[in-house]
């Protein structure tokens, strides 16, 4: 439970200074108060119509100290009242050494969701992606092994993180159509769509195999087999479907930094740095495709200039042809 600035002092600014802990049954009073008055999807559980409170819900909360329960003090509640009542000379405040003014750690399963979705969906799939359009002038299928390697780890992380969300939060769905609900429905249909890549890509079409090249070179000859029709539609399908969901996981990334509570400013900064990632690694790949390009073709127009090779039996060849030559002159 917080206490005002005003009780804090001590040079802490506007920081509300933490100034006791609840037993387990006071907790439970407290939530039972807040629920009805929190704004539907700013919490897992709030059940209030829109309009209502998303933030610093306040109450008057009356109990008996625990003693020598440590700092700050354990608080037994024995009522909570969603309106703020006056407490007059019964009011607690503590002493400023019991305080706690550091910021605490928030919850640590937020943390450990958003930590393992941005990972994946803010770093590991997008650089995927762009290995998967920028990077196939690389000999050796290159760019292949990493798009099939960053998505495979990228949908593994990604599955943990759904894994902890399930585990530790709420049924948002019940909450109506607030932050919470935004977030967890774009984030199934981003899973979802993930899944459907995965599977789309491990069934992937024959494709192509023009002479001398494997089944993961870009290049197509001339010479060797032809696209399907079926291939055709696939590639389009995948590549359309893989832009979309990855659009759509920036997307879940920002409604997921609106849930975040005490982590949200840090979160909206990871979702802007994904977002510079993204664009950084872009031009990245795209130079080293103008830089490898621009060498093969100084290299190509090296070989045209430097004369072929004499050997013996070239030499030979000629000196018959022009001895051939000079007889037929003197007949």
């Amino acid at each position: 439970m917080l206490l005002d600035p005003q009780f804090v002092g001590n040079g802490t600014g506007n920081r509300y200074g933490r100034a006791l802990r609840l037993n387990a049954d006071g907790n439970e009073q407290v939530l039972r108060v807040a629920r009805p008055v929190g704004e539907r999807g700013y919490c897992s559980s709030c059940t209030g119509p829109s309009g209502s409170i998303d933030e610093g819900f306040r109450a008057t909360v009356y109990g008996f100290l625990v003693p020598n329960s440590g700092s700050p003090p354990t608080l037994n509640v024995t009522e909570v009242r969603a309106t703020t009542g006056e407490c007059g000379d019964e009011m607690f405040i503590p002493n400023v050494d019991q305080i706690s003014v550091v910021l605490g750690g928030g919850n640590s399963a937020v943390k450990a969701h958003g930590g393992f979705m941005v990972t994946a969906w803010g770093f590991i799939l997008p650089f995927g992606v762009i290995s998967a359009r920028f990077l196939r002038h690389r000999p050796d299928g290159l760019w292949f092994k990493i798009h099939m390697g960053c998505q495979i780890l990228g949908y593994a992380l990604a599955c943990i993180g759904l894994i902890v969300a399930f585990a530790n939060f709420g049924n948002v769905f019940e909450d109506g159509m607030g932050a919470s609900f935004r977030h967890a429905v774009c984030g199934l249909v981003t899973m979802i769509c993930g899944l459907l890549q995965v599977i789309n890509g491990l069934n992937r079409p024959h494709a192509p195999q023009p002479k001398g090249k494997d089944d993961n070179d870009e290049e197509e000859e001339e010479e060797g087999e032809g696209k399907t029709k079926i291939r055709f539609v696939w590639e389009i399908l995948h590549k359309a479907t893989g832009y979309s969901t990855i659009v759509l996981a920036y997307v879940t990334i920002y409604f997921g930094s609106e849930v975040a509570g005490v982590d949200k400013d840090t979160f909206r900064g990871v979702f802007y740095g994904t977002l510079v990632f993204a664009a950084l690694a872009s031009m990245a790949a795209i130079m080293d495709k103008l830089m490898f390009n621009t060498k093969q073709e100084e290299e190509e127009e090296q070989q045209q200039q430097v004369p072929p090779k004499r050997t013996m039996g070239n030499e030979q060849e000629e000196q018959a042809t022009e001895d051939k030559d000079d007889v037929d002159d003197k007949a």
